[in-house]
Protein backbone atom coordinates (compact mmCIF):
# COMPACT_ATOMS: atom_id res chain seq x y z
CA UNK A 1 0.00 0.00 0.00
CA UNK A 2 2.67 2.37 0.71
CA UNK A 3 4.81 1.65 -2.45
CA UNK A 4 1.28 2.31 -4.17
CA UNK A 5 1.09 5.35 -2.71
CA UNK A 6 4.67 6.26 -3.88
CA UNK A 7 3.97 5.39 -6.75
CA UNK A 8 1.03 7.81 -6.85
CA UNK A 9 3.08 10.57 -5.63
CA UNK A 10 5.99 10.32 -7.95
CA UNK A 11 3.97 12.09 -10.53
CA UNK A 12 4.93 15.16 -8.29
CA UNK A 13 8.41 14.73 -9.79
CA UNK A 14 7.05 15.14 -13.32
CA UNK A 15 5.39 18.39 -12.53
CA UNK A 16 8.91 19.77 -10.59
CA UNK A 17 11.07 18.80 -13.93
CA UNK A 18 8.00 20.67 -15.84
CA UNK A 19 8.18 23.99 -13.39
CA UNK A 20 12.12 23.61 -13.87
CA UNK A 21 12.21 23.08 -17.46
CA UNK A 22 9.56 25.63 -18.43
CA UNK A 23 11.34 28.35 -16.10
CA UNK A 24 14.74 27.94 -18.16
CA UNK A 25 12.51 27.78 -21.33
CA UNK A 26 10.49 31.22 -20.36
CA UNK A 27 13.87 32.85 -19.22
CA UNK A 28 16.18 32.13 -22.38
CA UNK A 29 13.14 32.65 -24.42
CA UNK A 30 13.45 29.37 -26.51
CA UNK A 31 9.82 29.18 -27.25
CA UNK A 32 9.78 32.64 -28.72
CA UNK A 33 10.76 31.88 -32.02
CA UNK A 34 8.19 29.45 -32.17
CA UNK A 35 5.44 32.21 -30.72
CA UNK A 36 6.69 34.46 -33.20
CA UNK A 37 5.43 32.37 -36.26
CA UNK A 38 2.46 31.24 -34.68
CA UNK A 39 1.48 34.94 -33.92
CA UNK A 40 2.24 35.57 -37.32
CA UNK A 41 0.38 33.65 -39.44
CA UNK A 42 -3.02 33.98 -36.47
CA UNK A 43 -3.48 37.74 -35.80
CA UNK A 44 -6.41 37.10 -34.29
CA UNK A 45 -5.48 36.44 -30.13
CA UNK A 46 -8.37 35.08 -29.24
CA UNK A 47 -8.23 32.32 -31.76
CA UNK A 48 -4.88 32.26 -30.91
CA UNK A 49 -5.40 31.09 -27.68
CA UNK A 50 -7.87 28.76 -28.99
CA UNK A 51 -5.50 26.91 -31.44
CA UNK A 52 -2.89 27.07 -28.49
CA UNK A 53 -5.57 25.26 -25.49
CA UNK A 54 -6.65 23.08 -28.01
CA UNK A 55 -2.93 21.39 -29.24
CA UNK A 56 -2.18 21.02 -26.03
CA UNK A 57 -5.88 19.35 -25.20
CA UNK A 58 -4.76 16.89 -27.13
CA UNK A 59 -1.59 15.21 -25.98
CA UNK A 60 -2.15 12.12 -24.66
CA UNK A 61 -0.25 11.42 -21.93
CA UNK A 62 -0.66 11.86 -18.25
CA UNK A 63 -0.26 15.37 -16.96
CA UNK A 64 -1.44 17.37 -20.00
CA UNK A 65 -2.35 19.87 -17.63
CA UNK A 66 1.11 20.48 -16.47
CA UNK A 67 2.14 20.92 -20.25
CA UNK A 68 -0.77 23.08 -20.59
CA UNK A 69 -0.17 25.44 -17.65
CA UNK A 70 3.51 26.08 -18.29
CA UNK A 71 2.78 26.85 -21.66
CA UNK A 72 0.30 29.21 -21.01
CA UNK A 73 2.77 30.57 -18.51
CA UNK A 74 5.54 30.96 -21.01
CA UNK A 75 3.46 32.27 -23.90
CA UNK A 76 1.38 35.30 -21.96
CA UNK A 77 2.62 38.41 -19.91
CA UNK A 78 3.82 38.38 -16.23
CA UNK A 79 1.27 40.18 -15.02
CA UNK A 80 -0.72 39.66 -11.50
CA UNK A 81 -4.12 39.06 -13.05
CA UNK A 82 -3.82 35.52 -15.07
CA UNK A 83 -6.41 33.68 -12.98
CA UNK A 84 -8.63 33.22 -15.99
CA UNK A 85 -6.04 30.95 -17.74
CA UNK A 86 -6.36 28.19 -14.81
CA UNK A 87 -9.79 27.52 -15.59
CA UNK A 88 -8.72 27.54 -19.45
CA UNK A 89 -5.96 25.10 -19.12
CA UNK A 90 -8.42 22.72 -17.33
CA UNK A 91 -10.71 22.77 -19.97
CA UNK A 92 -8.78 22.87 -22.66
CA UNK A 93 -6.84 19.60 -21.01
CA UNK A 94 -10.34 17.72 -20.30
CA UNK A 95 -12.39 17.01 -23.83
CA UNK A 96 -9.81 13.98 -24.76
CA UNK A 97 -11.90 11.63 -21.50
CA UNK A 98 -15.13 12.50 -24.48
CA UNK A 99 -13.36 11.04 -27.70
CA UNK A 100 -9.62 9.76 -27.34
CA UNK A 101 -8.99 5.99 -28.24
CA UNK A 102 -5.83 6.14 -26.34
CA UNK A 103 -7.35 7.26 -23.38
CA UNK A 104 -7.93 4.53 -20.53
CA UNK A 105 -11.40 5.70 -19.37
CA UNK A 106 -12.42 5.16 -22.87
CA UNK A 107 -10.87 1.90 -23.34
CA UNK A 108 -12.23 0.51 -20.25
CA UNK A 109 -15.81 1.35 -21.15
CA UNK A 110 -15.54 -0.20 -24.70
CA UNK A 111 -14.37 -2.96 -22.76
CA UNK A 112 -16.65 -3.75 -20.43
CA UNK A 113 -19.42 -2.84 -22.86
CA UNK A 114 -18.88 -4.43 -25.67
CA UNK A 115 -19.40 -1.30 -27.13
CA UNK A 116 -17.60 -0.12 -30.94
CA UNK A 117 -15.13 2.78 -31.43
CA UNK A 118 -17.55 4.31 -33.26
CA UNK A 119 -20.68 3.59 -31.86
CA UNK A 120 -19.12 5.32 -28.62
CA UNK A 121 -18.50 8.31 -30.93
CA UNK A 122 -21.60 8.30 -32.13
CA UNK A 123 -22.82 8.38 -28.19
CA UNK A 124 -20.78 10.94 -27.43
CA UNK A 125 -20.12 13.06 -30.94
CA UNK A 126 -22.92 15.68 -29.21
CA UNK A 127 -21.31 16.31 -25.51
CA UNK A 128 -17.82 16.70 -27.55
CA UNK A 129 -19.08 19.78 -29.61
CA UNK A 130 -20.67 20.95 -26.37
CA UNK A 131 -17.40 20.94 -24.13
CA UNK A 132 -15.43 22.19 -27.59
CA UNK A 133 -18.28 25.11 -27.82
CA UNK A 134 -18.65 25.94 -24.19
CA UNK A 135 -14.70 26.55 -23.98
CA UNK A 136 -14.63 28.63 -27.24
CA UNK A 137 -17.39 30.33 -25.90
CA UNK A 138 -14.88 31.05 -22.66
CA UNK A 139 -12.13 32.11 -24.31
CA UNK A 140 -14.16 34.47 -26.44
CA UNK A 141 -16.84 36.07 -24.30
CA UNK A 142 -15.70 35.20 -21.11
CA UNK A 143 -12.55 35.77 -20.16
CA UNK A 144 -11.86 39.20 -19.70
CA UNK A 145 -8.88 40.77 -21.90
CA UNK A 146 -7.35 38.08 -23.74
CA UNK A 147 -5.45 40.63 -25.73
CA UNK A 148 -3.34 41.80 -22.65
CA UNK A 149 -2.43 38.30 -21.83
CA UNK A 150 -0.44 37.12 -25.32
CA UNK A 151 2.84 38.33 -25.26
CA UNK A 152 3.65 39.97 -28.45
CA UNK A 153 6.41 38.40 -30.21
CA UNK A 154 6.86 41.32 -32.39
CA UNK A 155 10.42 40.85 -33.36
CA UNK A 156 11.47 38.55 -35.61
CA UNK A 157 13.96 35.68 -34.21
CA UNK A 158 17.72 36.57 -35.11
CA UNK A 159 20.43 33.96 -36.26
CA UNK A 160 21.45 33.11 -33.37
CA UNK A 161 17.51 31.78 -31.76
CA UNK A 162 17.54 29.03 -35.16
CA UNK A 163 19.33 27.06 -32.57
CA UNK A 164 16.77 27.43 -30.04
CA UNK A 165 14.81 25.12 -32.61
CA UNK A 166 16.83 21.85 -31.64
CA UNK A 167 15.36 22.40 -27.66
CA UNK A 168 12.02 22.28 -29.09
CA UNK A 169 12.47 19.65 -31.68
CA UNK A 170 13.84 17.59 -28.37
CA UNK A 171 10.87 18.88 -26.51
CA UNK A 172 8.28 17.85 -29.13
CA UNK A 173 9.75 14.60 -30.09
CA UNK A 174 9.67 13.38 -27.04
CA UNK A 175 5.88 14.60 -25.95
CA UNK A 176 5.33 12.14 -29.39
CA UNK A 177 7.41 9.32 -28.32
CA UNK A 178 5.40 9.71 -24.84
CA UNK A 179 1.94 10.00 -26.92
CA UNK A 180 3.01 6.49 -28.52
CA UNK A 181 4.28 5.17 -25.39
CA UNK A 182 7.61 4.48 -26.05
CA UNK A 183 8.61 6.51 -23.33
CA UNK A 184 7.31 7.22 -20.28
CA UNK A 185 6.05 10.79 -18.44
CA UNK A 186 7.55 9.83 -15.71
CA UNK A 187 11.24 9.65 -16.94
CA UNK A 188 11.20 11.90 -19.62
CA UNK A 189 10.36 15.23 -18.10
CA UNK A 190 12.71 14.95 -15.89
CA UNK A 191 15.50 13.92 -18.46
CA UNK A 192 14.37 17.01 -20.46
CA UNK A 193 14.29 19.80 -17.57
CA UNK A 194 18.41 17.96 -16.77
CA UNK A 195 19.20 18.25 -20.84
CA UNK A 196 17.48 22.32 -20.64
CA UNK A 197 19.90 22.95 -17.54
CA UNK A 198 22.96 21.77 -18.96
CA UNK A 199 22.06 23.72 -22.27
CA UNK A 200 21.32 26.80 -19.78
CA UNK A 201 22.84 26.00 -16.73
CA UNK A 202 20.93 28.25 -13.96
CA UNK A 203 22.16 29.30 -10.95
CA UNK A 204 21.58 26.32 -8.37
CA UNK A 205 18.77 29.14 -6.20
CA UNK A 206 17.30 30.28 -9.40
CA UNK A 207 16.39 25.96 -9.89
CA UNK A 208 14.49 26.15 -6.37
CA UNK A 209 13.06 29.61 -7.67
CA UNK A 210 11.20 27.94 -10.66
CA UNK A 211 9.72 25.19 -8.14
CA UNK A 212 6.78 25.99 -6.41
CA UNK A 213 6.67 24.20 -3.12
CA UNK A 214 3.21 25.46 -2.40
CA UNK A 215 1.46 23.94 -4.94
CA UNK A 216 3.44 20.39 -4.82
CA UNK A 217 2.68 20.07 -1.14
CA UNK A 218 -1.23 20.85 -2.08
CA UNK A 219 -0.99 18.54 -5.37
CA UNK A 220 0.63 15.86 -2.75
CA UNK A 221 -2.34 15.98 -0.27
CA UNK A 222 -4.75 15.74 -2.59
CA UNK A 223 -3.24 12.77 -4.59
CA UNK A 224 -2.93 11.18 -0.98
CA UNK A 225 -6.68 12.07 0.28
CA UNK A 226 -7.48 10.72 -3.35
CA UNK A 227 -5.38 7.20 -2.54
CA UNK A 228 -6.73 6.84 0.06
CA UNK A 229 -10.55 7.00 -1.08
CA UNK A 230 -9.65 4.95 -3.72
CA UNK A 231 -8.97 1.92 -1.59
CA UNK A 232 -12.29 1.62 -0.88
CA UNK A 233 -13.53 1.74 -4.43
CA UNK A 234 -14.73 -1.68 -4.08
CA UNK A 235 -17.02 -0.58 -1.23
CA UNK A 236 -18.69 2.39 -3.46
CA UNK A 237 -18.85 -0.03 -5.93
CA UNK A 238 -21.05 -2.65 -3.82
CA UNK A 239 -23.17 0.79 -2.49
CA UNK A 240 -23.67 1.95 -5.59
CA UNK A 241 -24.69 -1.16 -7.27
CA UNK A 242 -27.37 -2.12 -4.03
CA UNK A 243 -28.73 1.42 -3.94
CA UNK A 244 -29.40 1.30 -7.93
CA UNK A 245 -30.85 -1.96 -7.88
CA UNK A 246 -33.14 -1.10 -5.04
CA UNK A 247 -34.33 2.70 -6.01
CA UNK A 248 -33.84 2.66 -9.64
CA UNK A 249 -32.37 5.23 -12.46
CA UNK A 250 -32.66 8.18 -10.86
CA UNK A 251 -31.20 7.32 -7.64
CA UNK A 252 -28.39 5.35 -9.53
CA UNK A 253 -27.87 8.20 -11.52
CA UNK A 254 -26.99 10.47 -7.98
CA UNK A 255 -25.21 7.51 -6.39
CA UNK A 256 -23.28 7.34 -9.92
CA UNK A 257 -22.26 10.99 -9.59
CA UNK A 258 -21.13 11.78 -6.64
CA UNK A 259 -19.20 7.86 -6.71
CA UNK A 260 -17.36 9.15 -9.36
CA UNK A 261 -16.90 12.91 -7.89
CA UNK A 262 -15.61 11.32 -4.24
CA UNK A 263 -12.53 8.95 -5.99
CA UNK A 264 -11.64 11.50 -8.26
CA UNK A 265 -10.11 9.21 -11.26
CA UNK A 266 -10.72 8.73 -15.04
CA UNK A 267 -10.38 4.93 -15.22
CA UNK A 268 -12.77 4.46 -11.45
CA UNK A 269 -15.46 6.70 -13.31
CA UNK A 270 -15.37 4.63 -16.15
CA UNK A 271 -15.52 1.31 -13.67
CA UNK A 272 -18.90 2.72 -12.21
CA UNK A 273 -20.38 3.64 -15.85
CA UNK A 274 -19.31 0.15 -16.72
CA UNK A 275 -21.36 -1.45 -13.28
CA UNK A 276 -24.29 0.49 -13.76
CA UNK A 277 -24.41 -0.04 -17.83
CA UNK A 278 -24.78 -3.41 -16.17
CA UNK A 279 -27.25 -3.00 -14.58
CA UNK A 280 -29.70 -1.08 -16.53
CA UNK A 281 -28.59 -2.07 -20.12
CA UNK A 282 -26.06 -0.88 -22.80
CA UNK A 283 -28.98 2.21 -23.92
CA UNK A 284 -28.34 4.02 -20.48
CA UNK A 285 -24.20 3.67 -20.84
CA UNK A 286 -24.07 7.63 -22.45
CA UNK A 287 -26.14 8.49 -19.86
CA UNK A 288 -24.11 7.02 -16.77
CA UNK A 289 -20.80 7.70 -18.65
CA UNK A 290 -21.55 11.68 -19.08
CA UNK A 291 -22.98 12.29 -15.31
CA UNK A 292 -19.73 10.26 -14.23
CA UNK A 293 -17.36 12.16 -16.08
CA UNK A 294 -18.95 15.36 -14.42
CA UNK A 295 -18.86 13.90 -11.05
CA UNK A 296 -14.77 13.32 -12.00
CA UNK A 297 -14.52 17.13 -13.57
CA UNK A 298 -16.19 18.46 -10.16
CA UNK A 299 -14.20 16.12 -7.92
CA UNK A 300 -11.57 17.91 -5.28
CA UNK A 301 -9.44 15.27 -5.36
CA UNK A 302 -9.47 15.22 -8.77
CA UNK A 303 -5.05 16.39 -8.55
CA UNK A 304 -5.64 18.43 -12.48
CA UNK A 305 -8.12 21.02 -9.86
CA UNK A 306 -5.54 22.00 -8.16
CA UNK A 307 -2.67 21.98 -10.97
CA UNK A 308 -4.75 24.66 -13.10
CA UNK A 309 -5.93 26.64 -10.08
CA UNK A 310 -2.83 27.13 -8.23
CA UNK A 311 -0.54 27.69 -10.94
CA UNK A 312 -2.32 30.81 -12.04
CA UNK A 313 -4.08 31.49 -8.39
CA UNK A 314 -7.65 30.77 -9.63
CA UNK A 315 -9.92 31.25 -7.19
CA UNK A 316 -11.94 28.34 -6.51
CA UNK A 317 -15.19 29.93 -6.72
CA UNK A 318 -14.80 31.01 -9.91
CA UNK A 319 -13.58 27.75 -11.31
CA UNK A 320 -16.41 25.32 -10.18
CA UNK A 321 -18.54 28.54 -11.07
CA UNK A 322 -17.51 28.28 -14.93
CA UNK A 323 -16.86 23.81 -14.99
CA UNK A 324 -20.04 23.75 -13.01
CA UNK A 325 -22.19 25.64 -15.56
CA UNK A 326 -20.58 23.22 -18.00
CA UNK A 327 -21.31 20.40 -16.24
CA UNK A 328 -25.11 21.22 -15.49
CA UNK A 329 -25.53 21.77 -19.18
CA UNK A 330 -23.98 18.49 -20.27
CA UNK A 331 -26.06 16.48 -17.55
CA UNK A 332 -28.88 18.19 -18.51
CA UNK A 333 -28.31 17.10 -22.50
CA UNK A 334 -27.60 13.65 -21.71
CA UNK A 335 -31.00 13.62 -19.38
CA UNK A 336 -33.00 14.96 -22.28
CA UNK A 337 -31.34 12.76 -24.98
CA UNK A 338 -32.47 9.84 -23.18
CA UNK A 339 -35.25 10.60 -21.49
CA UNK A 340 -37.03 12.82 -23.92
CA UNK A 341 -35.47 12.77 -27.52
Amino acid sequence: MITDLLLKEAFLLVIAAIMIAVGILKDNKVLHPAYYYIQKHIKNKKLMLCVMSTVYGILPIPGRITVATGMFDTCTRGSKDRTELGILAYLSTHHYYLWSPLEKSVLLVLAGTGMSYMDFIGAMGIYIGIFLGATYYYVVFVMKDVTALIKDFATQPVKGDWCKFIDMIVLISGIILCCIQTFNVLYFFPSFAVYIMIRYPPRFRKVWEYVDIKLLAAIAVVIGISFTIQQHTEDIRIIAERLATLYGIHIGLVVSFFAAFLLGSSSRFAAITVIMTSIFGIAYMPLFYIVDYCGYLLSPTHKCVAVGNMYFKTKFIAFYKIVGIISLILITASIVRHFII
